[in-house]
Protein backbone atom coordinates (compact mmCIF):
# COMPACT_ATOMS: atom_id res chain seq x y z
CA UNK A 1 0.00 0.00 0.00
CA UNK A 2 2.78 2.38 0.77
CA UNK A 3 4.30 1.80 -2.55
CA UNK A 4 0.32 2.87 -4.09
CA UNK A 5 0.37 5.98 -2.17
CA UNK A 6 3.78 6.79 -3.12
CA UNK A 7 2.75 6.29 -6.63
CA UNK A 8 5.07 3.83 -7.41
CA UNK A 9 2.99 2.09 -9.14
CA UNK A 10 5.30 -0.99 -10.75
CA UNK A 11 6.26 -1.40 -6.82
CA UNK A 12 2.67 -1.61 -5.75
CA UNK A 13 1.94 -3.90 -8.42
CA UNK A 14 5.24 -6.47 -7.64
CA UNK A 15 4.29 -6.25 -3.86
CA UNK A 16 0.38 -6.95 -4.99
CA UNK A 17 1.62 -9.78 -7.11
CA UNK A 18 3.28 -11.39 -4.15
CA UNK A 19 0.57 -10.72 -1.28
CA UNK A 20 -2.06 -12.01 -3.89
CA UNK A 21 0.25 -15.09 -4.65
CA UNK A 22 0.77 -15.91 -0.83
CA UNK A 23 -2.80 -15.36 0.18
CA UNK A 24 -4.14 -17.83 -2.40
CA UNK A 25 -1.63 -20.61 -1.56
CA UNK A 26 -2.75 -19.76 2.28
CA UNK A 27 -6.33 -18.90 2.46
CA UNK A 28 -7.08 -19.54 -0.85
CA UNK A 29 -8.89 -17.51 -3.43
CA UNK A 30 -12.16 -16.81 -2.23
CA UNK A 31 -11.09 -15.63 0.95
CA UNK A 32 -12.20 -11.94 1.66
CA UNK A 33 -8.24 -10.76 2.66
CA UNK A 34 -7.05 -12.21 -1.24
CA UNK A 35 -10.64 -10.69 -2.66
CA UNK A 36 -9.37 -7.12 -1.27
CA UNK A 37 -5.41 -8.22 -2.68
CA UNK A 38 -6.79 -8.56 -5.74
CA UNK A 39 -8.86 -5.29 -6.01
CA UNK A 40 -5.65 -3.80 -4.88
CA UNK A 41 -4.03 -5.29 -7.74
CA UNK A 42 -6.43 -4.16 -10.55
CA UNK A 43 -6.73 -0.96 -8.83
CA UNK A 44 -2.90 -0.32 -9.43
CA UNK A 45 -2.58 -1.88 -12.76
CA UNK A 46 -5.20 0.57 -13.79
CA UNK A 47 -3.68 3.14 -11.94
CA UNK A 48 -0.22 2.60 -13.99
CA UNK A 49 -2.49 2.71 -17.22
CA UNK A 50 -2.80 -0.96 -17.78
CA UNK A 51 -6.13 -0.93 -18.56
CA UNK A 52 -6.40 -4.77 -20.31
CA UNK A 53 -4.60 -5.93 -17.18
CA UNK A 54 -6.72 -4.20 -14.96
CA UNK A 55 -9.87 -5.78 -17.22
CA UNK A 56 -8.50 -8.88 -16.35
CA UNK A 57 -8.00 -8.84 -12.39
CA UNK A 58 -11.37 -7.42 -12.03
CA UNK A 59 -13.73 -9.59 -13.96
CA UNK A 60 -11.89 -12.17 -12.02
CA UNK A 61 -12.51 -10.15 -8.71
CA UNK A 62 -15.85 -9.57 -9.44
CA UNK A 63 -16.98 -13.24 -10.71
CA UNK A 64 -14.86 -14.90 -7.53
CA UNK A 65 -15.83 -12.22 -4.80
CA UNK A 66 -19.21 -12.03 -6.17
CA UNK A 67 -19.79 -15.39 -4.18
CA UNK A 68 -18.41 -14.28 -0.54
CA UNK A 69 -19.20 -10.80 -0.62
CA UNK A 70 -22.35 -9.72 -1.55
CA UNK A 71 -24.08 -11.07 1.85
CA UNK A 72 -20.75 -9.22 3.95
CA UNK A 73 -20.28 -6.15 1.82
CA UNK A 74 -22.07 -5.54 -1.11
CA UNK A 75 -20.61 -2.18 -1.70
CA UNK A 76 -17.29 -3.69 -2.60
CA UNK A 77 -18.56 -5.88 -5.32
CA UNK A 78 -20.47 -2.78 -6.41
CA UNK A 79 -16.64 -1.20 -6.03
CA UNK A 80 -15.37 -3.62 -8.25
CA UNK A 81 -18.07 -3.72 -10.81
CA UNK A 82 -17.69 0.05 -11.47
CA UNK A 83 -14.09 -0.16 -11.99
CA UNK A 84 -14.14 -2.81 -14.30
CA UNK A 85 -16.65 -0.57 -15.88
CA UNK A 86 -14.17 2.35 -16.23
CA UNK A 87 -11.27 0.35 -17.19
CA UNK A 88 -13.56 -0.86 -20.38
CA UNK A 89 -14.69 3.33 -21.25
CA UNK A 90 -10.75 3.73 -20.68
CA UNK A 91 -10.15 0.75 -23.55
CA UNK A 92 -12.48 1.71 -25.64
CA UNK A 93 -14.91 -0.61 -24.59
CA UNK A 94 -18.79 -1.04 -23.65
Amino acid sequence: MRFFLQRKFAEAESEYRQVVQIEEKVLGAEHPNTVTSRTNLALTLASRGAYAEAEKEYREVYIGGRKITWDRAPGHVCEVYFSLAVSLARQGKK
